[in-house]
């Protein structure tokens, strides 16, 4: 299905299963991208010239073609048989070593460029794929990275403080909310790079009703192009402006359960 998709021939159904594995698959989308990667470097490499020029030749037999390699194409008589001294020798010893010479010029020049070739394949090979910063992208990154928080608040005091540390402004979750579980704090600067919004976002891991729930919080001013998620994610995005911070939520549930219990307490 993968050489399908590269070719543009999956339709329809087909199409949409595989864009849908291809958000929540990033092994996939890291194979799609090299793929795309070496198609393209190939066809750079070994497109064929537009057009071949053959200069006509002046003489056709493989005598005078051969003669021409050598020593100027002067004949030199055969000294050794008498009776073949009518017949023009031509001084094979110096025409064999310059087709050799010629032969070994060609072979090496084809193992540069070959090698020339794999070298650049393998380099780009060895270089990450870019990384994805939309927020469904994010989700299913982290999702399959085992949701697991790189920090956890204790209490209401450590919550409030972190917020207030990174992007300078308070921030609080309403405690006691049914089927909300806080799981902790990610980081887009240790580990979880290509976030949406800065790298100073703090991401917010949470289960509603056993549901991956996850909330971006960052200051609004860094908030210059709205976040949206693609609709083939399945995932839904709210967005909710606290003072001066925004946070963004991104959920499989079709309404949001985290931002709107978010507020700004008093330092």
């Amino acid at each position: 299905m993968l050489d399908a998709y590269l070719d543009g021939t999956l339709r329809d159904a087909e199409l949409a299963a595989f864009e849908a594995e291809l958000a929540r698959n990033p092994d996939l989308r890291a194979e799609v991208e090299f793929a795309s990667r070496t198609a393209s470097a190939l066809r750079g490499r070994f497109a064929p010239p537009a057009s071949i020029s053959v200069p006509p030749m002046a003489r056709t037999r493989s005598d005078d073609v051969l003669a021409t390699l050598g020593d100027g194409g002067q004949d030199e008589p055969n000294s050794g048989n008498i009776a073949d001294a009518s017949f023009p020798v031509r001084p094979a010893s110096k025409r064999h070593a310059r087709v050799r010479e010629i032969a070994l010029y060609a072979a090496a020049a084809i193992v540069a460029l070959v090698s020339a070739v794999w070298l650049s394949l393998w380099s780009e090979d060895r270089q990450p794929p870019p990384v994805d910063p939309s927020p469904d992208a994010m989700y299913g990154r982290l999702v399959a990275a085992g949701f697991t928080p790189q920090w956890k608040c204790n209490n209401d005091a450590e919550f409030k403080k972190a917020v207030d540390d990174r992007l300078g402004q308070p921030l609080l979750l309403s405690s006691g909310l049914p089927g909300i579980d806080v799981l902790g704090w990610a980081y887009s600067s240790k580990g979880y790079d290509g976030a949406p919004l800065t790298g100073q976002v703090m991401i917010l891991l949470t289960k509603a009703d056993d549901q991956d729930v996850v909330v971006f919080v960052d200051q609004k001013k860094n908030d210059v192009d709205h976040l949206t998620v693609r609709r083939r994610s399945g995932l839904n995005l709210f967005r909710r402006e606290i003072g001066d911070l925004v946070a963004y939520e991104v959920t499989p549930l079709p309404e949001p359960r985290i931002v709107q219990n978010l507020y700004q307490p008093d330092r």
